[in-house]
């Protein structure tokens, strides 16, 4: 059982007039690794969610967003966050969960980000997507 953080990739298309605009899911080839640790955790990888890990001794965890289709610039989230360890078992011993307070991140290929849910729980617990990336379009 592990704790991890769901993100969503969407983008914003606005019509010709720039009146209406349509929200879509999109499916990026990407690379995303930690910032300051040596390790890619998806590597040229077509993703349209993931998962990543939440820093357990820390209260903000560093993510490099790359688009692999493009020369453009990566992006740096930054998540802020709450660190809360439940007892499970003595076998188990203890788990950290997460609160969201806030995120942020640069604009290169990363055109907004908001948090939808901000319990990070395991894999079983989890009540959805906890942040969706809004990705500038390509139109």
């Amino acid at each position: 059982m592990y704790v991890s953080m769901a993100v969503e990739n969407y983008e914003v298309i606005f019509d010709s007039v720039g009146d209406n605009a349509t929200l879509r899911q999109r499916t990026l080839p990407l690379s995303v690794g930690g910032v300051g640790v040596d390790s890619i955790i998806y590597d040229s990888i077509s993703l349209a969610e993931f998962n990543v890990p939440l820093k357990v001794f820390d209260t903000v965890s560093q993510f490099r967003i790359m688009r692999t289709d493009t020369t453009l610039l990566s992006d740096t989230l930054s998540v802020y966050h709450d660190n809360n360890m439940e007892f499970l078992s003595l076998e188990c011993g203890c788990i950290t969960y997460h609160t969201l307070r806030r995120v942020e991140t640069t604009t290169n290929i990363i055109d907004s980000i908001i948090i939808l849910n901000e319990d990070v729980r395991t894999s079983i617990e989890s009540t959805g997507t906890n942040i969706r990336i809004y990705f500038h379009s390509d139109d």
